[in-house]
Formats: C-alpha cells, sequence, structure tokens
C-alpha cells in the first residue's frame, strides 16, 4: 500500500466510534471533522456510507439499541427465572454496564432526548421511540407475571412497566453524576422493595 493513503475501515467499525464519540460529546458538539479523526474513513467515505452526520448518528442510535437495549428485553422476555429473580438481574446488569469504564458514562438515549429535543426533534423522537419498546416490553413481560400468578397484582401491568423502564433510564444515567457501586446497590435494592 502507498505510503500516506488511508486505510480502508469497516462501517460497522467506523459505526461503533462513533456511536462512542456522539454518546461522549453529544450531536452538537460532534463535527465531522471529530468523525473522520475518530473513525479513520475519509470524509467522502463517511457520506458515501452515511449520507451526512444526521443519518451517522441515526445509525449510531440504531446500534446502541440493537447492541444494548435489545439483549437486555430479549433476557427479560425469555427468562424462566422468578419475577424477582429476572428484574434483579436486569436491573444489575444495568448498573454493571454502567460502571464500566470502557463506555462514555451516562444513557446515550437520554443524552440524545434532552439535547435533540429542540434542536433535533426528529432524532430525540427517535430516541423515544426505543424508549417506548423497551416500556412495551416491561408491559409484556408484567401482564404475563400476573396472569400467571407469578406476583400479586398490587399494582396494574402499567404502571410496572412504567416504573422499571424508568429505572432503566435512571440507572443507565447515574454514572455520570458519579455514583459508584454502593450507591447503585442502594437502588436497585429500593427498586426491588416494589415486587415485595
Amino acid at each position: 500500500m502507498p505510503a500516506g493513503r488511508p486505510r480502508k475501515v469497516a462501517p460497522e467499525e467506523a459505526l461503533e466510534k462513533a456511536m462512542k464519540l456522539f454518546w461522549r460529546k453529544g450531536y452538537d458538539a460532534t463535527s465531522i471533522s471529530d468523525l473522520v479523526e475518530e473513525t479513520g474513513m475519509v470524509k467522502a467515505s463517511l457520506y458515501k456510507v452515511f449520507r451526512d452526520k444526521k443519518g451517522l448518528y441515526e445509525q449510531a442510535l440504531g446500534h446502541y439499541n440493537d447492541n444494548l437495549s435489545v439483549p437486555w428485553i430479549n433476557g427479560l422476555l425469555q427468562s424462566k427465572s422468578s419475577v424477582k429473580e429476572t428484574i434483579k438481574r436486569y436491573l444489575t446488569d444495568i448498573a454493571n454496564a454502567s460502571l464500566n469504564a470502557e463506555r462514555p458514562s451516562g444513557c446515550f438515549m437520554v443524552n440524545t432526548s434532552v439535547e435533540c429535543a429542540s434542536t433535533a426533534p426528529d432524532l430525540g423522537n427517535l430516541s423515544s421511540g426505543y424508549h417506548d419498546i423497551r416500556r412495551q416490553a416491561f408491559l409484556k413481560y408484567f401482564q404475563d407475571a400476573i396472569q400467571k400468578g407469578k406476583i400479586e397484582a398490587r399494582y396494574t401491568p402499567e404502571e410496572l412497566a412504567e416504573f422499571f423502564s424508568d429505572q432503566t433510564i435512571l440507572l443507565a444515567s447515574l454514572a455520570k453524576a458519579g455514583a459508584d457501586r454502593k450507591r447503585y446497590d442502594t437502588y436497585v435494592k429500593m427498586a426491588m422493595e416494589i415486587l415485595d
């Protein structure tokens, strides 16, 4: 390969790097130059593969959802354990991921919802759509659990789905506020008390 010729970067690799950059810096603060430097792709290739910065951000959100949110949702819906064991494992997995020093702090989707609500509302709406998918998964899970008598119906499936979906957002955002393992464990313990 001639000296100075840029390395060809796979779109999947570039998308992963772009996701982490957007997650860390936000949409508005990330420039095309930042993305070129971070991904290793030349500007022309970025535009050819991802259309523009907004198109890349949309794909980054989808990548985040597919690789982080979906596995957690599938684990919830496919669990054969008791309700308490399943929910505690779900919340603990969120906590562990949020404390992972190799990832940017906070929740990429929450960051998007807050930042883009006024500056890029269609991106904010896209993020909200992913939140709704999670909420619907919790609703399905608790409807089934109550119907089969796995838990007492002290709260409606809708209330439980709303509560634990919101706990996901809370736990995923705490690291940005400097929360440590002890604080996470306390929040998980308190959240679980709603199922006692």
